[in-house]
């Protein structure tokens, strides 16, 4: 399988990108030109709004079955915020009952999974990640693709420093990287023991965002709306 992206034209940006893509570090944003200097022999083919809207319509009728918290994040994409959905039995319930809202929550995408094949289409694969943020659950729906699922609770995310690239933070892409590793700052290690001041005396208010990313806190484009 070849890397291939979609984009508006060949002047523009990637509005997607295969798995092969993501792997040479072609992402969405990227401008053409640099996709095609990262790996010039890239499959480029034009966008079908009008196909992207109708099968973005199902997968969100499908999320609407089980929260009214849904954040569309593109054409393929979704954040759902399924706190109330894993504790619909009450919390005194939960105890006695030893539920696990982790584990409700990994069944409940494992359901939407299912349903996604179904009532979406058959060759639909959904890489999930399920995390106590958007920012860490982004990160999570990464690491197994495709059609993977992921769950990091709050007490494992150290967990996840040894596993990740820079680039593999939402945000950080090659050209941030490399203003980083100026810095010396090469692993996502270093940018969690790099002083706050620091970056935001490089980088301003940017900085206070690139010091929660390397805290692995808060969340992608801050909350839901």
């Amino acid at each position: 399988r070849k890397p291939l992206a979609v984009c508006e034209h060949l002047g523009g940006i990637i509005i997607a990108a295969s798995i092969e893509a993501k792997k040479w570090g072609i992402k969405t944003g990227t401008p053409v030109w640099e996709a095609r200097k990262i790996y010039p022999k890239i499959i480029l083919t034009k966008t079908h709004p009008e196909r992207y809207r109708f099968y973005t319509a199902r997968f969100l009728k499908v999320f609407e079955d089980y929260t009214d918290r849904i954040e569309k994040y593109s054409i393929d994409e979704a954040f759902l915020d399924l706190t109330k959905s894993c504790n619909i039995r009450g919390y005194k319930d939960r105890i006695l009952q030893k539920l696990d809202p982790w584990e409700e929550a990994a069944r409940v995408i494992k359901e939407i999974k299912v349903r996604m094949k179904t009532e979406v289409g058959d060759w639909i694969t959904c890489s999930a990640g399920v995390s106590y943020s958007k920012l860490v659950a982004k990160i999570a729906s990464d690491l197994q693709k495709p059609d993977g699922l992921v769950v990091v609770r709050p007490e494992d995310k150290h967990l996840l420093y040894d596993k990740l690239k820079l680039t593999d933070i939402p945000g950080i892409g090659f050209r941030m990287e490399k203003r980083l590793n100026d810095l010396g700052i090469k692993t996502l290690i270093d940018l969690r023991d790099y002083s706050r001041n620091k970056l935001v005396e490089q980088f301003g208010v940017q900085g206070f965002h690139l010091y929660n990313m390397g805290q692995l806190q808060g969340s992608w484009k801050e909350g839901f709306n």
